[in-house]
């Protein structure tokens, strides 16, 4: 997670956006805060689990593993990951942008 933080974060400049964890143990250890810390980047680390809604990651992470796995499969590890940064690479930014100005309406939702 720390190379993706250095990659898709720091590399790019986006060091104005905050990262949302859903108290899921393994992208937000202490060696992650304390990188995120190092580098002014901020976090929310109470957000709740498995809030599909809410996490616009998950719909990002499907698209990708829609992709990944599509045939052929990948076989061994290093194809595996290959795919995986390809694919992350190749997501439509207005996919994203689109999922990102969904919020106030998923929030709505949630809310009532």
């Amino acid at each position: 997670f720390i190379r993706f933080l250095k990659e898709a974060i720091i590399n790019k400049g986006l060091e104005r956006y905050t990262i949302i964890f859903d108290n899921d143990t393994k992208p937000n250890g202490s060696k992650t805060v304390a990188f995120m810390n190092s580098n002014n980047i901020k976090f929310l680390d109470n957000y709740p689990p498995e809030s599909v809604d809410l996490n616009l990651i998950e719909h990002a992470w499907r698209i990708v593993k829609l992709q990944v796995y599509k045939n052929p499969n990948p076989f061994t590890l290093n194809e595996l990951e290959t795919k995986f940064i390809r694919e992350f690479y190749n997501i439509d930014g207005s996919f994203i942008k689109n999922l990102y100005y969904s919020m106030k309406k998923r929030l709505i939702k949630v809310l009532m």
